[in-house]
């Protein structure tokens, strides 16, 4: 199942997909594609009847322009002339930048847009701190399991030794153990010449 933004987005891969026939810039912005069966069913496929799209032009083209931003499928178009959709960060940067002065955008939406980035920059700041913390107890963690390995180990060697039946001088035989016991640390040779 699809979501409303996955949604959005794979009309607009259509719309980006359509030749555009005419365009212009600016304050009266607008991308004419032709009205043709294939344009009109790449829509169709989503939903957008026939009614619909030659609302946004007449019977020789539409404007991608309008249905996508009127629909609210776009929110600007980039560099390279195609439409695009903003992250909800960005958008709610567009509703502070207009200041409240955009009949789309009313100051109570500006205001709610500084809220909205607040929330986020504080929700970033929790999940950064949250994936420290995280880290730092993987550390812990880890550490620990090595300790108490290492404990295991020589609790081991403890209780080798203490089974043990020795001889005259038991340092050689214990130096051989913990050796044994420890990979070959090295550790049983330097107590095997103390």
């Amino acid at each position: 199942m699809t979501t409303d933004k996955e949604r959005a987005q794979s009309i607009l891969d259509a719309l980006n997909g359509m030749e555009v026939v005419e365009s212009q810039g600016g304050e009266d912005a607008y991308m004419l594609v032709d009205n043709s069966v294939e344009n009109r069913a790449k829509l169709n496929a989503f939903g957008i009847t026939d009614e619909k799209i030659n609302g946004y032009g007449d019977e020789n083209t539409f404007c991608i322009l309008a249905l996508a931003f009127d629909m609210g499928f776009a929110d600007g178009i980039n560099t390279d002339g195609k439409l695009f959709r903003a992250t909800d960060k960005e958008r709610a940067q567009i509703i502070i930048e207009s200041d409240g002065n955009d009949e789309y955008y009313p100051t109570y939406a500006v205001s709610v847009s500084q809220a909205y980035l607040r929330a986020l920059d504080e929700i970033e700041r929790v999940q950064a701190n949250i994936a420290e913390m995280t880290d730092d107890l993987h550390c812990e963690i880890e550490k620990s399991f090595w300790q108490g390995k290492e404990i295991i180990r020589l609790q081991g060697v403890l209780k080798r030794i203490g089974d043990m039946r020795f001889s005259d001088d038991p340092l050689p035989d214990i130096a051989r153990l913990v050796d044994e016991t420890l990979d070959g640390s090295g550790i049983g040779e330097t107590l095997g010449n103390g």
